[in-house]
């Protein structure tokens, strides 16, 4: 049975509420400045409630609101900032303030694809399991042995330590095609090549 997503609307978002905010130290502007307009692309942004999951592109956009003081984690005006300075005898740094809202929202078909991606993935594997098992279950059959009493490590070791031909005459029983005679001498060089590889 499909699975029916419900369509949910985004075009909330995108609206004059401040949804994020970027305080930037004003000796730093030096080395860096975003223009007049500042914009960001988030995927995932916690104060609007919207996860990566969700597929999709946020796009926001800030433009400097001015410079702001901070005093431990908190904003304050050009007003405090000053009677602070004046009271503890220290300058607080400034900060450009830039308030982020969201004007654009583009949804992708991201969560989907990577849900098919998954069961893609799952199915493949399972799939795999299932013929690997399959073939061990034919080969440990055909080499004599009953699976519970061989494993599957004891059978890649025979097969490892068969000659080449062996091993294709034995996949080409198992798999029904038809067997192809190698010369003998062909035969001796690569079973050479193997025994010098171990």
């Amino acid at each position: 049975m499909a699975e029916v997503l419900e369509e949910k609307s985004w075009d909330h978002l995108v609206s004059d509420e401040i949804v994020y905010r970027r305080y930037v130290p004003t000796h730093s502007l030096q080395d860096w400045d975003p223009g007049p307009v500042w914009r960001k692309v988030f995927t995932e942004l916690d104060s609007v409630g919207v996860k990566e999951d969700d597929g999709l592109i946020l796009t926001l956009e800030a433009k400097p609101r001015g410079p702001v003081a901070m005093d431990r984690g908190r904003e304050l005006s050009e007003v405090d900032a000053t009677s602070i300075e004046e009271y503890s005898n220290e300058r607080l740094v400034r900060f450009l303030a830039y308030d982020f809202r969201i004007v654009n929202v583009e949804v992708t078909d991201g969560p989907a694809a990577r849900r098919e991606l998954m069961q893609s993935n799952e199915q493949k594997a399972r799939s795999e399991r299932t013929n690997l098992s399959g073939a061990i279950d034919r080969l440990t059959e055909y080499l004599g042995g009953n699976r519970p009493q061989v494993s599957d490590r004891d059978v890649i070791e025979r097969l490892q330590n068969m000659p080449t031909s062996q091993v294709e005459a034995l996949l080409d029983q198992m798999t029904g095609a038809p067997q192809q005679t190698e010369a003998p001498e062909e035969e001796a060089a690569r079973e050479a090549k193997k025994a010098r590889r171990r």
